[in-house]
């Protein structure tokens, strides 16, 4: 399994219709099969 770190770009991204990485990061998030997110506190808070 491939570990991921997703920043608060990412989050943000795949939150927010209006981002404009919006679509691109949710082609991403769609490939990342047998991939583990990780993160921060910080950057969740």
């Amino acid at each position: 399994m491939r570990l991921v770190f997703a920043d608060t770009f990412y989050w943000v991204a795949l939150i927010n219709p209006q981002d404009d990485w919006y679509e691109r990061v949710i082609q991403v998030s769609q490939s990342l099969t047998q991939t583990r997110l990780i993160t921060t506190e910080e950057i969740l808070g």
